[in-house]
């Protein structure tokens, strides 16, 4: 939302839309910006289908595995701004597709011999009450570039979709990898057809 605040001053048309849950000292301090959309409960497909087809950039500067929601993006030629922490960069091409932007340095995201659980209470609340002004100049940086650039915007947006219809994430390819698998496992490979 800081990162929004700085964008907000400098182009009148943006709107943030938010789905998911802010906790109430962020919504709080930011209570006073204007075109701002907290959906913080379980939508409907449709109605959330909505806010994809109304929508220029999908924002996911998040802490957490993404689950489907850059690939959902992606399949409505939305250009991803993410961090580059778990799968993100995996699924969000840089320059292409979107823009991986550095996680923060404050947060610490991989301890030795430990995968970080999200749900201890220590580790949450260091998130929640962490912005870390390089990640949102960053954030700014690049969602100006797509803002003030439509041709870059669209032909990332064109590209991730691409992705997810003929390209890395296609039903396809994701075939052909379990085709693969199933025959290795096997022993065996049988005709395609």
């Amino acid at each position: 939302m800081e990162a929004f605040s700085q964008l907000n001053k400098k182009y009148d048309n943006l709107e943030l839309v938010i789905r998911s849950y802010v906790p109430q000292h962020i919504k709080e301090k930011y209570k006073k910006l204007r075109n701002i959309k907290i959906i913080d409960k379980i939508i409907p497909w449709e109605e959330l289908e909505q806010e994809f087809k109304f929508s220029d950039i999908f924002l996911f500067p998040s802490h957490h595995t993404p689950g489907l929601a850059i690939l959902e993006a992606m399949s409505y030629e939305l250009p991803v701004i993410t961090t580059d922490v778990w799968a993100n960069p995996e699924l969000v091409k840089d320059g292409e597709t979107g823009f991986i932007i550095k996680k923060s340095e404050k947060i610490q995201y991989y301890v030795e011999n430990f995968i970080p659980n999200w749900s201890v209470p220590e580790s949450l609340k260091i998130i929640k009450n962490t912005t870390d002004p390089t990640v949102v100049e960053e954030l700014v940086d690049k969602t100006r570039i797509l803002i003030e650039n439509e041709e870059l915007r669209r032909r990332m947006g064109r590209a991730g979709r691409q992705e997810i219809e003929i390209g890395r994430f296609s039903i396809e390819k994701r075939n052909e990898k379990l085709r693969k698998i199933f025959d290795e496992a096997s022993g065996c490979s049988l005709p395609l057809d």
